[in-house]
């Protein structure tokens, strides 16, 4: 679905994350661990070219989805993020009503249909496990949801768009444990559907969701790959000194 090819990420000429290669599967789970400060959520936002929006970004290598070269201009931005979705560290809801959530992309991206707007809205929120405790409450402010609530409202804003990836940035770090372990088993259920990367500082997280594990670690004062492949065979014997410093002492 996503391949990367030695992609670097600099902000204002400084690389910040270089020559990470790494391909991402339709129906798999790929995390990207390593240390604070190394790159892996700039290198996670240049998947969809969110790093755009960052002043003085560029970004090296080459990155296809779905075999088109994101990095060539021939497609918008605003088509891949359509199909590639991004779920941050700390919920982001609008400040508009749960239903406004789901639907204001969906009339972004030209959908006007009452019928259809109502019936993705559903099938969206169905996905996520939240309908059956908001469908009396569509109208009321997504900001008076708990906070496990609206990350699973921002899961299911981006698959109302229908994507092929989802890209989720630490989405469990800013909740609770139950909560945590909710958007966790949602995501299990969501890698047997799409293709999914996940950074995470929770390495039994990794453990727990991981079908491909990418290490990410410093060298020379930026952040380089040092260990790629299925999670179990990199967790037994990453390969490097560094990436099992990391995973050891983690």
């Amino acid at each position: 679905m996503i391949s990367a090819e030695n992609v670097s990420v600099a902000f204002d000429g400084k690389i910040v994350v270089e020559a990470v290669s790494l391909e991402l599967h339709c129906c798999r789970i790929t995390a990207i661990v390593g240390p604070s400060g190394c790159g892996k959520s700039s290198f996670l936002s240049a998947l969809n070219r969110l790093t755009d929006l960052m002043p003085g970004s560029s970004i090296g290598g080459r990155i296809h989805v779905d075999g088109v070269d994101i990095l060539s201009g021939k497609e918008p931005p605003v088509g891949l993020r359509q199909r590639v979705g991004m779920i941050f560290q700390r919920p982001n809801p609008f400040p508009l009503s749960i239903e406004r959530n789901i639907q204001l992309a969906l009339r972004e991206h030209g959908e006007r249909n009452r019928a259809k707007l109502a019936e993705a809205t559903e099938k969206s929120l169905r996905r996520v496990g939240l309908w059956d405790e908001v469908k009396d409450r569509l109208g009321e402010s997504a900001m008076r949801l708990s906070g496990g609530q609206q990350q699973r409202l921002c899961i299911a804003r981006a698959l109302a768009l229908e994507p092929q990836a989802l890209l989720f940035d630490e989405p469990t770090s800013a909740l609770d444990p139950l909560s945590a372990r909710v958007i966790e088993d949602l995501i299990q259920e969501l890698g047997h559907q799409l293709a999914i990367a996940i950074v995470t500082h929770d390495l039994s997280q990794a453990k727990r969701l991981a079908d491909d594990l990418t290490v990410i670690c410093y060298r020379d004062g930026r952040g380089v790959m040092v260990a790629c492949g299925p999670a179990t065979d990199v967790f037994r014997d990453p390969g490097d000194s560094d990436a099992a410093l990391y995973l050891g002492e983690r």
